[in-house]
């Protein structure tokens, strides 16, 4: 799943919520849209939270 200047979270249900963070816990964004820019981020592993209507599920990415 490397990325370098943006990816799309697709899911068979509504998505509320995006949060991205690094691996140290620092917010990097929170958007309600499912298509990120990546484009200013350092290189390095990102985690998502995806927020639904019934639950959270984390992913981890790799901007490159």
């Amino acid at each position: 799943n490397p990325a370098q200047n943006s990816f799309e979270i697709k899911s068979s249900g509504k998505i509320n919520k995006v949060i991205v963070a690094d691996l140290s816990g620092k917010l990097i964004a929170s958007v309600k849209t499912t298509k990120i820019d990546c484009s200013q981020w350092s290189r390095g592993t990102y985690l998502i939270q995806v927020w639904s209507d019934n639950s959270v599920t984390t992913l981890k990415f790799i901007k490159d």
